[in-house]
């Protein structure tokens, strides 16, 4: 069973809980989704929608618990359609400020080393000349792997990584950077860290 929010609405400046979104199961539109303080609702569409959406009840109640921490101890908590849609906005979210801090990086690049924990911050290392440039010459290569040696490995922390999706990995590796301190393509990483839907083989 696949299970997804589509068309989320929400204002974070007034409040990150709150959206709206509509409900799809296995690619049809089954209801409408209201979250706020009051806790998640879901409304369906039509008799259509309320089968999608009881077999999709039945579906979450199934899976495995998860596992949390409540004041500081484990506890395992039942899932149900409510927490899932509410794991599914989580994730929505967690995939915007990703999308945002590419968006940053994607702009400081071109003449940066980029360097940071994603999605927290980012810290850059100016190179002497574009890096689009720097990449299509032997001397220019040499020259940013020379700095990436002398002015970023020394100073790269356990949990940082180069973030450039415009320095080629040959590069990379070739400045001793390993496969840990660095992201191939930012966009990878971003889908890769924010699911958006379910699957499940049914129930």
């Amino acid at each position: 069973m696949e299970i997804e929010i589509k068309k989320v609405s929400f204002n974070p400046r007034i409040d990150t809980h709150s959206f709206a979104a509509n409900l799809v199961i296995d690619g049809i539109k089954a209801g409408n989704v209201v979250s706020n303080h009051l806790g998640t609702q879901y409304y369906p569409l039509n008799e259509k929608g309320q089968a999608l959406i009881e077999k999709a009840e039945k579906y979450c109640a199934k899976l495995p618990a998860k596992s949390i921490v409540v004041d500081g101890k484990p506890q395992q908590s039942t899932q149900s359609l409510q927490t899932l849609i509410g794991d599914l906005f989580s994730a929505h979210l967690e995939r915007l400020e990703h999308s945002k801090y590419f968006k940053k990086v994607d702009v400081v690049m071109k003449q940066n080393i980029v360097i940071g924990e994603p999605p927290k911050y980012i810290r850059t290392v100016r190179t002497k000349a574009p890096i689009d440039i720097l990449t299509k010459t032997e001397n220019g290569t040499d020259m940013l792997k020379a700095t990436i040696i002398r002015d970023v490995l020394p100073t790269l922390s356990d949990n940082e990584k180069v973030v450039n999706s415009n320095i080629p990995v040959s590069i990379l590796k070739a400045s001793g950077l390993k496969e840990d301190q660095f992201i191939k393509q930012s966009a990878e990483y971003v889908m890769k860290q924010a699911p958006q839907k379910r699957k499940g083989n049914g129930i």
